[in-house]
């Protein structure tokens, strides 16, 4: 499945889907704009092949869905918001969350499949769908511990409680 085709499935269901290219060494994404959060804030997905490197002859294609969290995580708090992924990432039903040294954190998905296997477009929405949903529910759990509303120490049985 090509990004164009991916774009033209997920904009029937009503998905702001626009394809970026990026540089030559680079590879392009297709960019699915969520809307903003309750504080006005982007929460954009982006979708790429992931390349493989040596010959030709791989026999499985990765195809990568990113969002970059709104929010970073303090410098002085990172190993206590590391934790607190470890905790989100135990109840997810897919994907995972990640944080770098800098403070960034993302939500992230990488689907492997057959080299001649096409993603239907049923389950790329799908696809698309959960993950909106893991990024916002369980990204407001993770923004909450940032700011220091929620203590590490509660989470598994806040989410717990919460769960739909």
């Amino acid at each position: 499945m090509t990004l164009e085709k991916m774009q033209s499935d997920l904009q029937i269901c009503d998905f702001n889907a626009q394809i970026r290219e990026v540089s030559e060494q680079t590879s392009s994404y297709l960019e699915v704009n969520y809307g903003e959060d309750e504080i006005g804030r982007e929460r954009i997905l982006q979708i790429s092949y992931i390349p493989m490197p040596g010959d030709d002859s791989t026999t499985t294609q990765f195809i990568k869905f990113l969002v970059l969290l709104p929010f970073k995580a303090p410098s002085d708090r990172l190993m206590e918001i590391a934790y607190a992924i470890t905790i989100v990432n135990e109840e997810l039903a897919l994907g995972h969350f990640g944080l770098s040294s800098s403070g960034n954190l993302s939500y992230q998905y990488c689907l492997a499949l057959d080299q001649d296997a096409t993603l239907e477009g049923e389950t790329l929405i799908e696809l698309v769908a959960l993950t909106e949903f893991h990024q916002e529910h369980f990204g407001d759990y993770l923004e909450g511990v940032c700011e220091g509303e929620v203590s590490v120490y509660v989470l598994k049985q806040l989410i717990q409680q919460t769960s739909p």
